[in-house]
């Protein structure tokens, strides 16, 4: 990072920095975690020193090669104070849960609400509720055959690194929404079918989030940190 990118430079906000090597990486410009002014490296890192062995990286060249990834969620599915989603039965903490906790930037600290406090909380929650009947809810009329998947998921996860990722478009979206349509998903999803494998139990959920990760991100009008909407005439940025 440049001061010319951010005054703070690396210690700019992640989505600030997140946004500045996305864009080189975009233009072909290769991104580095310097560490060369870290001493002993090898002896305090030892497990990221394996990885890179195990990639071929040259560590003493003191140049880690980085690029944005999606590290964490900040919440999706919304909860109350009991933790309870709107489908009956089901809750929800830690970083699926949208309880508000981060704001633009996910928070580090925040993890440990997240995954302690809340799981406690939930499990009080729970101990004072009494257990489900056995049969409760019963899919119906579930379809017999299944359609293959005409994307892999490896094409998948790239579709959506490209249209979903740090940097995003209406006119991108829209590409990959009509891409998504023309994918077979069953409406119905089935808990135990006949016929599924694990791959096609895989796929089909993936195709399910990036179905309603689009939809939220074709919703999505304005920047507020976690990506960049470069539509500028649909863009209203908040700091």
């Amino acid at each position: 990072m440049h001061h010319a990118d951010h005054p703070l430079k690396d210690l700019a906000p992640r989505d600030v920095v997140s946004q500045v090597l996305y864009t080189r990486n975009q233009q072909g410009e290769a991104t580095y975690l310097d560490i060369r002014s870290v001493k002993g490296f090898q002896r305090r890192f030892p497990q990221i020193t394996d990885l890179l062995h195990e990639n071929s990286i040259d560590i003493k060249q003191g140049l880690i090669p980085v690029q944005p990834g999606a590290h964490f969620t900040m919440g999706g599915l919304a909860v109350n104070e009991q933790h309870e989603t709107t489908v009956p039965h089901l809750y929800a903490i830690g970083e699926v849960a949208a309880t508000g906790v981060h704001g633009a930037n996910r928070l580090a600290s925040n993890s440990l609400l997240e995954a302690l406090v809340f799981g406690k909380d939930l499990a009080d929650v729970l101990r004072n509720k009494p257990p489900m009947s056995p049969g409760t809810y019963v899919l119906e009329d579930l379809p017999m055959k299944v359609q293959p998947l005409d994307m892999s998921i490896e094409a998948l996860k790239q579709a959506n690194e490209t249209y979903l990722g740090v940097v995003r478009s209406q006119t991108a979206l829209k590409q990959f929404e009509k891409e998504l349509r023309a994918l077979p998903i069953t409406t119905r999803g089935a808990i135990d079918h006949p016929t599924k494998t694990l791959e096609r139990y895989t796929s089909e959920n993936m195709l399910l989030v990036s179905q309603l990760v689009l939809q939220a991100a074709l919703n999505r009008k304005e920047s507020i940190g976690a990506h960049k909407l470069t539509n500028k005439e649909k863009q209203a940025v908040r700091q």
